[in-house]
């Protein structure tokens, strides 16, 4: 009796310290799993892991990633002007203050007033401004409306929507040769769609400035259907009446929505 206890100690004693043993191998075999993990497979903390980490104060934005939607700035109105040329046209400006995010949607109202307030034409509309859009300009033709003095402008609450998902799209101005005819600034360009996307519309601006250096007059128009790495031509027609032009120092924009 006395040997089969010894055997049956001798036996436990084997069994424990194989336990011992494959516990420590196991615990030795996680780590240098977790080692690997954390060291080629763990994912590097970025802005699109949908965690608030890094020095973020949001999750996936505010930091080193783009500013949280909440800590946001107003859109404001950075000019409101009527310019009188054959015809007058109005000028709005919108400036975005945010460099990180945009909005697709802003409703807009612009009120055009006489000389005692008055409104002599109401123009609704719904617009869009991409992040740190400094110069988003909308202009209103107002054919007929002599009387037209001032404007005023009010603007809904922005739909933001962050950068990575709204930038200004890739379009480029190819040639813009200028001329002048009875009384007509004729510009017969080139834009070209630099992007991967297709375009249902994108309108094209000019603004004039005398030769002081004022802004005097704005002109517009759009093309459609602007395909993939396609160049389109465009022709703006400003009847510039009497004013004062300094033709090189037209500026041009573009505006296109990103589908």
């Amino acid at each position: 009796m006395t040997c089969l206890s010894r055997s049956a100690s001798n036996g436990m004693a084997r069994t424990t310290k194989q336990i011992i043993y494959g516990v420590v191998y196991l615990i030795i075999l996680f780590g240098i799993i977790y080692l690997v993990y954390i060291s080629f497979l763990k994912p590097v903390p970025s802005c699109f892991d949908k965690k608030q980490n890094q020095n973020e104060t949001g999750v996936d934005c505010g930091g080193e990633c783009a500013a949280c939607i909440g800590d946001t700035k107003n859109i404001s109105v950075s000019l409101s002007s009527i310019f009188f040329a054959k015809e007058p046209v109005a000028l709005v400006r919108l400036s975005n203050p945010n460099n990180q995010v945009g909005s697709k949607s802003i409703i807009y109202t612009v009120n055009v007033l006489d000389s005692g307030g008055s409104i002599l034409k109401t123009f609704n509309g719904e617009t869009f401004v991409y992040p740190g859009d400094q110069e988003k300009n909308l202009v209103f033709p107002l054919i007929g409306i002599q009387e037209a003095r001032s404007l005023r402008v009010t603007l809904g609450s922005p739909k933001w929507i962050r950068i990575e998902e709204f930038s200004k799209p890739n379009i480029s101005f190819a040639s813009t040769p200028k001329r002048i005819e009875n009384g007509h600034i004729i510009i017969e360009g080139d834009i070209t769609n630099n992007e991967t996307l297709l375009f249902d519309n994108i309108d094209i601006g000019a603004l004039f400035y005398g030769s002081s250096g004022a802004l005097v007059g704005v002109s517009k128009t759009a093309v459609q259907t602007v395909r993939a790495f396609e160049r389109r031509a465009f022709t703006i027609d400003f009847p510039f009446g009497n004013l004062d032009i300094n033709l090189d120092a037209t500026k041009f924009y573009f505006d296109a929505l990103r589908p």
